[in-house]
């Protein structure tokens, strides 16, 4: 009988440290690092073949910025294309300045029904990535057709600049633009 009570009594306890655990709040341990960048690109995926469905050839992928109204859009802003500028100064006006890149191509065939699948990522001095992403239709395009797009960047450097303490790292950015995982065209900014 003692050995019985002895084991009820065990069991109590072991029942009601149980039930006190599961309701106290979840323990959650810190985190050492944060997440910094972004990884854009798939395992195992060729981002290496160049985009020329339909004989495309891309012209050109410029880094800019424009002041825009509410309700403007890029097409219609005045833009302005930059190579080289002061990393404090882009930091400064991030908050009231659309920062884009501007792609162009022309096909070469006729184009049939189908979707653009654009990724355009940022690397920053460090290596760090900062991707965005965004879908095109093309309807029932002739041969010889010009194409153009506008990308917002603006996003990706607020988001390197807060990783980097608040101000953008001084060195040289890439900016690649890929289509359907196939490359488009990279072009470099020196902020100073």
């Amino acid at each position: 009988m003692k050995k019985i009570c002895s084991f009820a009594l065990v069991l109590c306890m072991i029942l009601s440290c149980t039930v006190a655990f599961a309701a106290s709040p979840a323990i959650t341990l810190p985190s050492t690092t944060e997440a910094k960048g972004d990884q854009p690109f798939e395992d195992g995926v060729y981002y290496g073949e160049k985009y020329n469905d339909y004989g495309a050839r891309p012209s050109m992928l410029n880094f800019g910025s424009a002041n825009l109204s509410p309700g403007e859009s890029l097409y219609d802003a005045k833009t302005t294309t930059i190579k080289k500028a002061r990393a404090t100064e882009i930091s400064e006006k991030i908050d009231r300045l659309t920062f884009y890149c501007y792609a162009k191509w022309q096909y070469a065939q006729h184009v049939d029904d189908h979707t653009i699948n654009a990724m355009l990522v940022m690397t920053s001095p460090s290596g760090l990535y900062y991707a965005t992403y965004g879908v095109w239709e093309l309807i029932d395009l002739r041969a010889k057709t010009i194409c153009s797009w506008f990308f917002d960047v603006t996003d990706c450097l607020k988001r390197c600049r807060d990783d980097n303490g608040g101000t953008l790292e001084k060195g040289e950015y890439a900016f690649s633009m890929f289509f359907n995982d196939m490359s488009f065209r990279v072009t470099k900014v020196r902020f100073n």
